[in-house]
Formats: structure tokens, sequence, C-alpha cells
């Protein structure tokens, strides 16, 4: 039986929704445009980038790439993300390379997801564009020499330089936020035409629900076409299995409150047992997001094709897209099969 090549939205109407995340801070542009390529040519309905206009130009070539290579493709949403207050996402590590003693053994490097601390060569500490600020190189630093600073930039201004190419919304929020949140809304509102769909990000709280109940609520006077995505444990989906846990927890719970509108998308967390513990557990969520962890799979190619396009390396782009395809089925199939046996 074939993966199913659905319109995105009808993909999250038939559980069977997969969003690939590049990160709301990470600007490397030849990483994120041949990441894009590579997910969109094995089926992912969305594309989540940094509201960074040169981010997102670089993710269009990408899906644009992947149309012309197959033109029957249905080009995956670009998605961006802004945030209504402070929120790990949006940040960047930082630190003098120069400052850190000489007998350091330098654990910060090794933990890097994206390689983006450096020793040798120009910049010496940290590659801002590589960094997508999960600070881990924070909590590992023996001398406490890292620090993080927040990258925010004004949305009305990034959207108007972006215009037409973006077309799904994501906006992270926590509980406690509600008038920040509608002050965020309304601001955004005049591009709400160019969305097919509008994500909320939110992570665990005890209040959580009567949060996501209000924010049902306001959204429900402009759209219906919601997702929830239920960041369980942020940027750790690469780490291991385990952290899997924490983003099916968070899913079912939210799925189980039967909110009046939205969708219900997995993340933080997300790997390569996710699809199959849901599946054992009896239950689905329309949809999943998967972040580092399936930017880890395909790096070795991306690396190997250095700064230029993907598809300029037939061979690479092969084994890439397949790998990838790989993920995207993990969950695309199973949902599809399970719809077609009903």
């Amino acid at each position: 039986m074939p993966t199913p090549m659905n319109h995105p939205v009808e993909s999250l109407a038939q559980h069977h929704w997969v969003k690939i995340i590049c990160g709301a801070s990470y600007h490397d542009l030849p990483t994120i445009r041949n990441l894009c390529l590579t997910y969109a040519l094995a089926g992912a309905d969305c594309l989540d980038v940094s509201i960074d206009s040169a981010a997102v130009r670089a993710a269009y070539a990408g899906v644009v790439a992947a149309k012309n290579l197959q033109p029957n493709l249905h080009l995956p949403l670009l998605m961006v993300s802004v945030a209504d207050g402070a929120d790990s996402h949006f940040r960047k590590a930082t630190f003098t390379a120069a400052d850190c003693p000489s007998t350091c053994f330098r654990p910060c490097q090794a933990v890097c997801p994206t390689e983006a601390i450096q020793f040798q060569g120009l910049p010496l500490g940290v590659m801002a564009p590589n960094c997508y600020g999960c600070g881990r190189c924070v909590a590992v630093c023996p001398s406490q020499l890292i620090t993080t600073y927040g990258v925010r930039p004004d949305p009305e201004d990034s959207l108007a330089l972006v215009g037409p190419m973006v077309t799904a919304l994501e906006i992270h929020t926590q509980v406690g936020n509600d008038a920040a949140f509608c002050e965020l809304w309304q601001r955004l509102r005049p591009w709400l035409p160019q969305w097919r769909v509008v994500s909320i990000s939110v992570t665990d709280d005890p209040q959580l629900e009567s949060y996501l109940r209000f924010l049902a609520a306001v959204l429900l006077q402009d759209t219906d076409a919601v997702i929830w995505q239920t960041d369980g444990r942020s940027m750790s989906g690469d780490l291991g299995d385990g952290t899997t846990h924490a983003a099916l927890r968070l899913g079912k719970k939210v799925l189980d409150w039967h909110l009046p509108v939205g969708a219900v998308q997995l993340a933080g967390g997300t790997n390569r047992v996710t699809a199959a513990k849901m599946r054992s557990q009896g239950w689905s969520s329309h949809g999943i997001a998967y972040g580092g962890y399936a930017r880890t799979l395909v790096e070795p190619f991306l690396k190997d094709c250095g700064s230029g396009p993907l598809e300029a390396h037939p061979l690479l782009l092969r084994q890439a897209v397949s790998i990838a395809r790989d993920l995207v089925d993990q969950f695309k199939k199973v949902h599809f099969k399970s719809v077609h046996s009903a």
C-alpha cells in the first residue's frame, strides 16, 4: 500500500500529518535549504523555520527544488514561528573562547548537536547561525562562561518581507500569557488569510487545560484551522529514545480534553520510537513533529554535499530522501493503513 500523498491539510484531518522543525532560531541557510528539499521529497506536510527572511527564502528554495524534481508533489506548508514572550526556542548561546581555561576538556563542544561551537579557525566560540538555543552547552560548562541571549525579530516586519511564501504560523506561548497572546494575535491577524493552519505550541502546566480553552475561544473568532503542538520535552528528540515519553504523555492528555477546536500534534522529544509507542498504547494524535532527530538522520549527507545544493549530488540526495521517508512513513503509513482497513 503506497504512502498517502495528500494535500497537507487533508493529512491533518486524516491523522497522518508530519511536520519537520528546522528551528525557530536556526539560521544555517544551506542546511535549511537542503533539509527542506529532503523532507519535502520524503512527503512531509509542513516545514517549520525561523521567521528570519533569509531562512524563509532558503526553505522556500528547497521546496521549489523538490517540486522541480517531482512535479506531482503536494507542496508542504511553510511555517514560521513567533513567541508572545521569552521562550527557549528563541535564543542563542554565546561565550568568549579566550576566557576558557586551557585545561578545559570542552564538554560544550561535545554536546552541541549542530557543531556550532568552534575552538579552531574563525570565529571562535559559538557560530551563531548554527546555534538553535538548546542550552546543552550552558548546562555542562565547568566554568559557567556560557550565556544565552534572545533572538526575536519583529514578526510584522518579517512577515512583510517574506510575503506569500509563508503558508502557516506557529505561536509559542505559556500559561499566564493571556494578555500577551491576545496582543500578539491582534497584530498578526492581517496575515491570517494566507495561513492554512495556525499552530499553538505549549508545554505542560497544571493550569494548561483552562489556558488552552481560553486560547480556543480567542482563535475561534477568526479560524478553526488550529493545531495544538504539545511540546513534551523541548529540543530533545536527538538525545535518546526515552525523551519521547514526555511527548506522548502531554499529547495524550491534551487529546483527552476534547478541546472545542484544533488538532493535536506531538513535538518535543519525538524520535524513531514515538509512532510505535503511540500505536502500542492504542491511541493516535492527528500529527507529529520531528526536530533535532529528523536533522540528525540526514546530517551526514548534507555535510558531504557542503554548502551547495543537495540535488547536485544525486546519490547523496537519494540516500537522504530514503532515510527521511522511512521516518515520515513511521507515522504516515501506520495511520493510512488503519483508516483504509476500518
